[in-house]
């Protein structure tokens, strides 16, 4: 930032470690806003004077984008585009200009030196840094909830014939794709990886439940001839060894 009387000067800031590039770019135009304003005709240490032109040069398309957007959402660049208007007020005018970066402009390269101090810089981040974007936060919370739901799914004693095909816990890629199936298929592909199908072993679940409440009404359990007669039979039909499963099949 070039000042009263020719002087360069300028200033490197830590911000926290999830805060975005974009983040980044738009703190380092606020804080820009906040130097200068409390270098204007009524401090003691005045930069600029109410007749001047001031420039802000910005390599980050982005930033400018959402700095000229008539609908803000983050708490951020509003903080900034408020500042931005309370400094147009002490110039006689004030203009966001775009630089194309890393084509050896001095004030550019500059820029990106103190940047990588404030990034290198060990200790706290400054007291305003911004918060950690929402974007950040989503991201944040589904990696969060995956590695919860990998736990609980290897803890459940359930879902014995769905963990043959995922081991290594739950695939929400591929149950979005499933789920976006036409119903036919989607139907036929959740019945061959749960096991709940229309195959022996299924079958035999069901009909063994059926029997045991069966019995408890009627007070068969005695009865040895009964059970042999109505054993639900869970064995291939195809090889006559194992059990009768989708992943057997497969």
């Amino acid at each position: 930032m070039l000042i009263k009387h020719k002087r360069l000067a300028a200033f490197h800031f830590t911000l926290k470690a999830k805060n975005s590039v974009f983040q980044a770019e738009i703190f380092a135009i606020k804080k820009l806003c906040q130097t200068i304003l409390s270098h204007t005709e009524e401090s003691e240490d005045c930069w600029i004077t109410a007749d001047e032109k001031l420039d802000i040069y910005c390599d980050s398309q982005s930033a400018i984008l959402a700095l000229n957007s008539v609908s803000v959402q983050s708490g951020l660049v509003g903080e900034t585009i408020d500042l931005l208007n309370e400094l147009a007020q002490e110039v006689s005018s004030l203009t966001i200009r775009w630089i194309r970066a890393h084509r050896g402009h001095i004030g550019n390269e500059r820029a990106d030196t103190m940047a990588r101090r404030g990034r290198d810089k060990v200790g706290p981040p400054a007291p305003d840094s911004p918060k950690i974007a929402k974007a950040a936060m989503k991201s944040e919370i589904e990696a969060a909830i995956q590695k919860l739901w990998k736990i609980m799914w290897n803890m459940e004693p359930t879902c014995r014939q769905t963990k043959d095909w995922f081991p290594h816990g739950p695939r929400p890629g591929f149950a979005f794709e499933i789920l976006h199936l036409p119903k036919p298929i989607c139907s036929q592909l959740i019945h061959f990886v749960t096991g709940h199908n229309f195959l022996r072993r299924h079958q035999a679940i069901i009909e063994a439940e059926d029997l045991r409440r069966l019995e408890q009404h009627e007070g068969l359990g005695e009865d040895d001839d009964f059970h042999e007669a109505m054993d639900p039979i869970s064995i291939c039909s195809l090889c006559g060894e194992d059990e009768e499963s989708s992943y057997h099949i497969m």
